[in-house]
């Protein structure tokens, strides 16, 4: 049984950006999250990786963080709320597909989605290789291999949550990138 003052001082590690407070928290909460995501969206991969995603927001916003009660608190709002969004996206996701069967026509047909989605993949390609070392590597590992969290972290010799970090880093930088290349390509047609 840990300490009240334990409790503090992990806290305090936490909001000094100290990633041992993190790895401590993730072997106490770990599995879990993972049972309780698992009861509402009935997907084990998704309910880990949405659990990974959890702790990747807790240590973004670390510093908010005032107790361990605060820290619980947090991880299991923000799984629920993830777990409400998968299944949103989930029944979106057929409704759209179940539109678009209806919808298709000769114009939707000569469009060229293929070239499109081809070129996109190039362009992410091409600012993931300008991503930090152990950034790009996570998120090769992660997007490419479709490796696990665990599974990255075992190979990279790494922790779990560094995994979690660099691919939440990634995920960020390669969004910036993409606004960036939107808005270019926008103004572009103007």
């Amino acid at each position: 049984m840990t300490s009240p003052g334990s409790h503090t001082n992990i806290v305090e590690r936490l909001n000094n950006g100290q990633q041992q407070a993190l790895d401590r928290l993730f072997a106490q909460y770990y599995r879990s999250l993972v049972y309780f995501a698992m009861r509402i969206i009935k997907n084990q991969e998704e309910a880990e990786d949405i659990v990974i995603e959890s702790f990747s927001k807790l240590w973004n916003n670390r510093e908010r963080m005032e107790s361990v009660q605060n820290i619980k608190g947090f991880l299991y709002l923000t799984t629920r709320n993830a777990c409400v969004d998968y299944l949103r996206a989930q029944t979106k996701t057929r409704d759209i597909q179940k539109e678009l069967r209806l919808l298709a026509d000769p114009f939707i047909q000569d469009m060229d989605i293929e070239t499109t989605r081809a070129e996109t993949l190039r362009y992410i390609y091409e600012e993931m290789e300008k991503l930090p070392y152990q950034c790009r590597n996570v998120f090769k590992l992660s997007v490419i291999k479709g490796l696990k969290s665990r599974d990255i972290a075992s190979e990279l010799n790494i922790s779990v949550s560094n995994v979690t970090s660099q691919k939440s880093r990634a995920i960020q930088l390669l969004r910036t990138a993409l606004v960036k290349r939107m808005i270019h390509f926008i103004v572009g047609m103007m």
